[in-house]
């Protein structure tokens, strides 16, 4: 629960779908008609930019570097689908306003503001930092005045007008429509509800597409890493090659040879796609939250590995096989095969990540949970390690087992051998009688 809200609790979900206020998966009516009316504002306002998003990213007709971002809210919501226990389990508590002196929004916040204002006065003249440091400084403020909820949302209101006019930036309209929905979900829901629906929102992010200028400037060194390895990979194999900025020399005299790695193979495409892929792999599992960071982060280097040996193969099929193999459709082609490594090493980091970090479960959650129902600690533990413990285990009952019948065998020896006595004893007795 937000400390420093004010407003009422509000309980969107109901006990059962056949509610006495009347329910639909969870959710009462005020709950779906609230969330029709938000999501009719949404896409009101931000209808230019969510339609150029739609034409730039849908697939087979939308550029080729961003095709993965149309798959991205459902990603989003099938993640919501699957936490959906938690999500309506949640207490929902808008942040319509909160305490001015609450301390530690004052300190994010103000810390913010005080950053911001830093990087103003140092920027000089360029323009980039000047605006990044008067967002945090008009974000802070904001924050400090209104709160979280509200803040939030005003800051991506104005900042999808500031992309408009007379910023003209794609980017930063798009960027702001995701900064709204953070701020909308904290204003009407709380932050309760925020720490299920975050990972969706902030999800989003892949889905953008880049400024040109900073496309080309993280591409660049991405292509001349993939001429360098390429050149040193043919020099392995015996082929003259060298590299001078982009461009790749095989050979030399009259049947040397200048490839021509352009931004298209700096490896950009892949990059996103695995960076989107790799974030949806580790977020849908059940893995602690370092781990799902992890395996997000790994997909920049594993996507920037087989690129570079996509180029490289390029190379040796242009040298070795025909230049026309290398040019068309193979160059394609390696595209899309160098997609399959890429996935099965992702594979490879979550299996590593299962087998050999062995995580312990909350104890003080455990015990509150099993309290009173006489459960024990559960410890998560690898499956080789669980293999080993259950052999032993298995060994240790049999042994058990063992010594138990042996120990029951002398107990009915000994039962028998009492009963066998008596019985003499009686038989003796009763022939004495008869003489």
């Amino acid at each position: 629960m937000n400390e420093g809200s004010t407003a009422p609790a509000v309980n969107y979900a109901g006990p059962s779908i056949l509610g006495p206020q009347g329910t639909g998966y969870g959710l009462r009516e005020v709950g779906w008609v609230r969330l029709g009316v938000i999501g009719v504002l949404m896409v009101g306002v931000f209808w230019p930019a969510l339609r150029r998003l739609c034409l730039l990213t849908v697939p087979f007709l939308g550029d080729t570097n961003w095709q993965h971002s149309f798959f991205v809210p459902a990603i989003g919501l099938y993640y919501l689908y699957l936490n959906r226990e938690a999500l309506l389990n949640s207490e929902v508590r808008p942040m319509l306003w909160g305490r001015l002196l609450r301390l530690t929004r004052v300190g994010v916040a103000g810390g913010m503001t005080c950053a911001g204002a830093v990087g103003w006065w140092l920027s000089g003249e360029n323009a980039y930092v000047l605006t990044v440091a008067q967002a945090m400084v008009f974000y802070g403020v904001l924050v400090v005045v209104l709160d979280w909820g509200l803040g939030t949302t005003l800051f991506g209101l104005f900042t999808y007008a500031y992309g408009i006019n007379p910023g003209q930036n794609d980017f930063v309209q798009h960027s702001a429509i995701v900064a709204t929905v953070f701020g909308v979900t904290l204003l009407v829901c709380g932050w309760e509800i925020m720490k299920v629906a975050w990972f969706p929102i902030v999800f989003l992010v892949c889905a953008i597409p880049w400024p040109p200028l900073v496309y080309s400037w993280v591409a660049l060194p991405l292509q001349e890493l993939a001429a360098s390895v390429a050149a040193g990979t043919l020099r392995v194999t015996g082929v003259e090659a060298f590299r001078s900025g982009t461009k790749l020399f095989i050979g030399d005299g009259a049947n040397q040879r200048v490839l021509n790695v352009a931004e298209a193979c700096a490896g950009l495409k892949s990059l996103m796609t695995f960076v989107t892929l790799a974030g949806a792999m580790g977020f849908l599992s059940s893995r602690p939250m370092w781990q799902k960071i992890l395996i997000t982060v790994l997909a920049v280097p594993i996507a920037i590995l087989c690129n570079v040996f996509r180029v490289s193969g390029q190379g040796l099929l242009d040298h070795y096989v025909s230049p026309k193999w290398s040019e068309n459709f193979a160059h394609q082609f390696a595209g899309v095969i160098m997609l399959i490594p890429a996935f099965f090493l992702l594979q490879a980091a979550g299996w590593i990540l299962d087998n050999v970090f062995i995580e312990e479960v909350d104890k003080r959650a455990i015990g509150e949970r099993s309290a009173g129902k006489g459960e024990g600690l559960v410890i998560e533990i690898p499956r080789s390690a669980g293999r080993q413990a259950a052999a032993s285990s298995a060994q240790a009952g049999a042994e058990r087992v063992s010594e138990l019948a042996a120990a029951t065998q002398r107990l009915m020896a000994t039962v028998g051998g009492g009963h066998r006595g008596k019985a003499e004893g009686v038989s003796g007795g009763e022939k004495a009688e008869g003489r």
